[in-house]
């Protein structure tokens, strides 16, 4: 049985809201019985079975995934706190993070967890989750 989880996360890699803004989403991650991930290092933040396709976010041109791989490899090296790449079809400097994943992805320390969530999380959710959390957020969607 496959599982679904949404994974919301800020969208600048490094960023940690402090305790005191995660206390004020409290009884929300209660309504959905979310799970809090801070972790030491920036990582990958998957969409699972979810990943199809990277696109080019300035010429909207696939980006192969060979080149993805050996960009997160060089990433790796640095723990992904350097993202910075030139995309190989227009050479315009961008992130890794900033990629067009199809089905949204990226880097970051802190995430909100919810597994296998009985209704979806909106985006109206999002956004007010992120003011709260004085950092802008992105929602995952991950199949595994």
């Amino acid at each position: 049985m496959s599982a679904t989880v949404i994974k919301l996360i800020p969208t600048i890699p490094e960023y940690v809201p402090t305790a005191k803004s995660i206390e004020m989403i409290d009884e929300w991650i209660q309504q959905y019985n979310a799970q809090i991930v801070i972790t030491d290092e920036v990582r990958f933040i998957d969409q699972g079975e979810n990943f199809e396709d990277i696109k080019c976010p300035f010429c909207s041109s696939d980006i192969e995934i060979k080149w993805w791989q050996d960009k997160m490899e060089k990433a790796s090296e640095s723990s992904f706190h350097e993202l910075t790449s030139i995309t190989p079809c227009c050479n315009q400097k961008t992130t890794l993070n900033e990629l067009n994943y199809s089905w949204e992805a990226g880097f970051a320390r802190f995430l909100i967890e919810i597994l296998n969530p009985s209704i979806d999380i909106s985006e109206h959710d999002v956004l007010a989750i992120g003011e709260q959390l004085k950092c802008p957020l992105k929602k995952v969607i991950a199949r595994y």
